[in-house]
């Protein structure tokens, strides 16, 4: 099934893994807002990284919330890493749009390097009672590797129901 055109945010690979550092994260995308303006022009068109976390047992330990920010960290420190990733996800958009499976797109794109990439936190099934992600995301904020990404790139966080079809 084509992915739909009315979609900021289109996937463009799922996990995503680095075997030198060991680092993984879930998905990368891009994100190209559908309002007619960029969608012509092909500007402003944002590298996306996605890590999903389901339930509150996932966001702490061995694979937790500070294991993917301490990764990320690792990918944007190094220019070389961080374009050859850029790179892939351009590549893979295109590939996708060209056999077909992103309708509504014209292609290729080309991401400008000057753009901030940005990451995606997004919490699936988190229970609104529970204290484990506003402690997870305190330790985190205290992070100096969370204060780098922030001069980086842009941190968010994201409620699955209004990520859109084409991310999911």
């Amino acid at each position: 099934i084509p992915l739909p055109r009315l979609t900021d945010y289109f996937n463009t690979d799922i996990e995503l893994a680095d075997n030198k550092s060991g680092s993984r994260l879930d998905m990368t995308a891009i994100k190209w807002f559908s309002e007619p303006g960029p969608r012509k022009s092909k500007k402003g068109i944002v590298p996306v990284y996605i890590e999903v976390k389901f339930g509150d047992n996932s966001l702490y330990g061995k694979a937790g919330l500070k294991k993917h920010i301490l990764d990320m960290a690792n990918l944007f420190r190094d220019p070389q890493k961080l374009q050859a990733s850029v790179e892939e996800i351009q590549s893979l958009f295109n590939q996708k749009a060209e056999l077909g499976l992103i309708k509504g797109a014209s292609w290729p794109i080309v991401i400008d390097s000057s753009v901030k990439p940005e990451i995606i936190l997004v919490f699936a099934n988190h229970k609104p009672a529970s204290n484990v992600l506003k402690r997870e995301l305190g330790e985190i904020l205290d992070l100096p590797e969370y204060k780098e990404l922030k001069q980086v790139c842009d941190v968010r966080t994201a409620c699955p129901a209004f990520m859109g079809d084409g991310l999911c």
